[in-house]
């Protein structure tokens, strides 16, 4: 996401300042930045960060609403006079309880899952009587407040709850939300949103593992845009989700299934997703300008139909290569390399191609996947 945007707010004409994490800057990484700051303390990113905000003319905040640290980001944006290009505070706060959204949606009058919602002491036999007889299986185990696929569980039976409710309490989160699992294509929508207003730009397939309590569920990846009968059904329940929050602005996801019973409303994400790096290759307008504009001129811009297909996965790598480094970054396809991390027997490269149609990027992204493997194999391994 860090390449990308600032490639594109380079392109749009813009002087750029990054933050970046000091080990990461050891890799000298490629990133089109004028000015990188470095980061070599977790307890001094925001101090830096609001530093450098004071000199700036407008700044965008990635980060997930989980435990409120995009919220709290913004807010200390906001307070140095900068212009902030993240949706308002408490749009932010309101789109990340995941307790209170099912409510919205049903005022909206949306399909969404059947949602059920307890505290993480609630008694784990009143849990497992409401969700076998309200919900039944499986079902979905979630924190109130996370983001992607953190704490999440597939629940198969009532004899797993209780690992899932476990599951939860390593999450900065107060309250478990249980959700009907609806059968169908994960999938998302990304959007401008400016003054209320939202404008639909692509849908997106999502590739997502629901694994059990003892498993770990994961976003994969993704394909941009996503040819399905329910497009247009699910754009317009993107774009009245988005817009019935006032102050959603810049770039927002939401994510839905696409069922046979038609589109189901699951979260809201009031921030850059990772479907940022294909659909940025396929759309005919630079997002950063546009993000930029929807925030500080209240403007959408006009888009033509997606040119292409873009696909990305998250590659999983055995064991990290830290040698093989120079040859990774000659991949075009290359989105994140497999940054090496201390005690990780496993790392991830993020992969993304291209394609005229979705079977050829399908093919390239296959290709890139080979690439890699054989980059690391002929890597020089530290053991």
């Amino acid at each position: 996401m860090q390449r990308g945007l600032t490639t594109d707010f380079k392109v749009a004409g813009n002087e750029v300042t990054v933050l970046l994490d000091a080990r990461l800057a050891d890799f000298s990484p490629p990133l089109a930045a004028d000015h990188i700051m470095q980061v070599s303390e977790v307890g001094s990113a925001a101090l830096i960060m609001e530093k450098v905000a004071e000199s700036m003319d407008a700044v965008l905040i990635v980060a997930p609403e989980a435990d409120q640290n995009l919220q709290k980001l913004t807010e200390r944006v906001e307070s140095t006079g900068a212009r902030s290009l993240n949706s308002k505070p408490a749009d932010i706060a309101q789109a990340a309880d995941k307790a209170a959204f099912p409510a919205r949606l049903k005022g909206l009058g949306l399909n969404s899952p059947k949602t059920l919602k307890f505290g993480l002491e609630d008694p784990i036999g009143d849990i497992i009587r409401a969700v076998k007889d309200e919900l039944g299986f499986p079902s979905i185990f979630k924190p109130s407040n996370g983001a992607g696929c953190s704490g999440m569980s597939f629940v198969r039976g009532e004899a797993e709850i209780a690992q899932a409710v476990d599951k939860i309490r390593g999450d900065p989160s107060d309250e478990v939300i249980v959700q009907e699992f609806i059968e169908g294509a994960s999938a998302s929508v990304s959007l401008v949103v400016a003054d209320a207003k939202g404008l639909p730009v692509s849908l997106n397939l999502q590739d997502i593992t629901f694994a059990p309590p003892e498993g770990v569920s994961s976003y994969n990846g993704g394909l941009v845009p996503f040819e399905h009968p329910l497009k247009d059904e699910a754009f317009e329940a993107a774009k009245r989700v988005a817009e019935s929050f006032g102050g959603l602005r810049g770039y927002v996801g939401v994510d839905m299934v696409l069922a046979n019973e038609g589109a189901f409303v699951v979260e809201v994400n009031p921030r850059l997703t990772t479907s940022y790096v294909g659909l940025r290759r396929v759309v005919d307008f630079n997002i950063a300008e546009a993000i930029t504009d929807a925030a500080i001129k209240g403007a959408l811009p006009e888009i033509a139909q997606p040119i292409g297909v873009s696909c990305f996965s998250k590659v999983p790598i055995s064991r990290p290569v830290i040698f093989a480094w120079q040859e990774f970054l000659r991949m075009e396809e290359l989105i994140s390399p497999p940054f090496p991390i201390a005690n990780e027997e496993i790392c991830y490269a993020m992969l993304q191609s291209y394609g005229d149609t979705t079977e050829n990027a399908l093919r390239n992204l296959s290709e890139a996947k080979e690439h890699l493997r054989i980059a690391w194999l002929g890597g020089q391994h530290p053991w």
